[in-house]
């Protein structure tokens, strides 16, 4: 049995304002991995422009994978933000049964952690 998960990154707020290096733009990212490291995939949203202060209104992204697995396979998934020159900025990190308790379809609040020196 196969099952398909549909990521969708809606929006993105930067609690904090601005990501230092992502003035010019930024790009997410969705990595997707076997947890046991037989395969992995990835793919990257548009360009997009973040909010330019802190408590401003959400960018909007409607950035959508989707993912086919195995209904016994565990997926270690990351859900990255980038400067346009590929440096990550923010990071979240969990698994695809974290994010897929059921059928229906959930929204979820996920945090990035800051993945570089200087993110903010």
């Amino acid at each position: 049995d196969a099952r398909l998960v549909v990521l969708l990154c809606e929006t993105l707020k930067l609690a904090k304002g601005p990501l230092s290096g992502g003035e010019r733009g930024l790009v997410c990212h969705w990595y997707a991995s076997l947890a046991s490291g037989d395969k992995s995939d990835h793919v990257a949203s548009e360009t997009f422009v973040p909010p330019r202060s802190a408590g401003a209104a959400a960018a909007k992204l409607n950035f959508c994978a989707f993912l086919a697995v195995d209904a016994s396979s565990e997926a270690n998934l990351n859900l990255t933000v980038s400067s346009l020159d590929g440096q990550h900025l923010g990071v979240y990190s969990g698994t695809l049964r974290q994010l897929t308790v059921s059928d229906q379809f959930e929204i979820k609040e996920l945090t990035l952690e800051a993945a570089g020196a200087d993110a903010g």
